[in-house]
């Protein structure tokens, strides 16, 4: 009598799964009930059909973590795992294929959360054009003190009012003493720039205007509050004859009210004539006489020159 006996198959590999990090992966899949399991290979391809893949790896558990410079590249990598039994055979099914999305993945394909500091290598996002599409980094991307002054952090240049949207620098944004002089570009602040009431007292350190930085006619009447320019804001000595021009005292300007002395000593001048009312009675003082005039324009008194 023949007894034929079949060698018996390896048993099938389920429960493949895969995570990847920086150029690395690692497998994990369920160890077989079989008493025939003996091991596991590991195959590798970078298509979907196992007939091209290459088997990278033997293992006698249900794990294994492959390091290579392939993985991420411009392709995607994909992996399978297949049983072998006591008996030295590799002949039963093949796992279902796992993969890595390779470095071209879309933002589409990248789910929210995914990519996490740690899985990105130090200068693994670099300046270089093309790497971050137009408006891919948004304020809800970064987190808080992403983006610090260490120096390197951003090139320099990389900012500018293109990148920067209107009202996305307010005053609570700015450390103090954080804009000096020197990071201000000659003609930078201009008039329309200051937006009115910006500039105010407690903001203006003391002798920081000076006549060389007030150009020619800037300061006009409109410009000056009412009651601005008081007395003690005045050096002594600063308000002289070639510094007012005839045009600007105007008739009728200067008044009783606005004239304040306690000693005429210093006035020397051609009086002319001085009248009480220009008609009736009234008081005149001349150069040289006082004259009183009577309601019928008659002179009652007259002192002085008497012609």
């Amino acid at each position: 009598m023949r007894v034929n006996i079949r060698p018996t198959p390896a048993p099938a590999i389920t429960g493949l799964t895969i995570t990847s990090g920086v150029k690395t992966a690692t497998l994990n899949w369920d160890l077989p009930t079989d008493p025939t399991y003996a091991k596991a290979q590991v195959w590798r391809g970078t298509s979907t059909s196992v007939a091209n893949a290459t088997m990278i790896a033997e293992v006698q558990g249900n794990t294994y973590t492959d390091a290579s410079p392939t993985i991420n590249a411009v392709s995607n990598t994909y992996y399978w795992v297949r049983a072998v039994n006591k008996f030295g055979r590799a002949d039963g099914p093949w796992s279902a294929s796992v993969f890595v999305k390779s470095q071209l993945a879309n933002e589409l394909e990248i789910a929210a959360g995914a990519v996490k500091a740690g899985m990105l290598d130090v200068a693994a996002i670099s300046s270089i054009t093309g790497q971050l599409a137009d408006g891919s980094v948004t304020p809800g991307k970064l987190a808080v003190a992403a983006i610090s002054s260490v120096t390197g952090a951003l090139a320099s240049g990389s900012v500018g009012t293109t990148q920067i949207t209107d009202s996305a620098i307010t005053s609570q944004k700015i450390t103090a003493n954080a804009i000096t002089a020197g990071k201000i570009d000659a003609n930078a602040v201009t008039a329309v720039k200051i937006a009115a009431g910006s500039v105010e007292t407690e903001k203006i350190a003391a002798n920081a205007i000076v006549a060389g930085k007030i150009a020619a006619n800037a300061v006009v009447a409109v410009n000056i509050a009412a009651g601005a320019v008081v007395a003690e804001k005045i050096a002594a000595g600063a308000i002289t004859t070639e510094k007012i021009s005839a045009e600007y005292v105007y008739a009728g300007k200067v008044q009783a009210a606005q004239v304040e002395a306690t000693d005429l000593s210093a006035v020397s001048a051609k009086i002319g004539v001085l009248r009480t009312a220009e008609t009736g009675a009234r008081t005149e003082i001349r150069d040289n006489q006082i004259i009183v005039v009577m309601d019928n324009n008659a002179i009652g008194v007259k002192i002085g020159r008497l012609i």
